[in-house]
């Protein structure tokens, strides 16, 4: 973030957009992150789910974006909110029979059908979340070691 054009003002809005966006998406009853919101904070009708429908994307982006806030902004909520998504990713979205991630949640965390493609999931977000993850998690490693020494 702000890595070509470093600026602190706009570092810190980029980190309360992503702080606030998480809380304004994070359903607190069932857990997981709606697929939409609208500028209440209410869930938006859309035509590829239902109102208070979870998805794959917003989870695996959500994931990328904690990790990069905490590489710029140790603290420790970046990590809480790591450890929630990605729990709820393991519980909800990986199909531990046969591999790869499901698309589409209710709102209570039931699937909204099996399928693990389609016209808007295909193989590019889950395997590029989780390299990211990896790569975002082993910079972080690394710097914290450099700095230690």
């Amino acid at each position: 973030m702000c890595k070509f054009n470093p600026s602190e003002t706009h570092q810190q809005l980029a980190l309360d957009v992503i702080l606030n966006s998480l809380i304004i998406g994070w359903d607190d009853q069932y857990g997981g992150i709606y697929y939409i919101m609208d500028i209440e904070g209410k869930p938006f009708l859309d035509s590829t789910v239902t109102k208070n429908g979870k998805l794959w994307w917003p989870h695996c982006e959500s994931l990328i974006a904690c990790l990069l806030a905490y590489s710029i902004d140790p603290r420790p909520l970046w990590i809480e909110w790591v450890e929630k998504i990605h729990g709820y990713c393991v519980k909800h979205f990986i199909d531990k029979v046969n591999g790869e991630w499901f698309g589409y949640c209710n709102q209570d965390g039931s699937l909204l059908h099996k399928y693990k493609g389609g016209n808007y999931k295909g193989f590019f977000h889950v395997p590029r979340s989780l390299l990211m993850s990896i790569q975002i998690s082993q910079y972080i490693i690394t710097n914290n070691e450099i700095n230690k020494s």
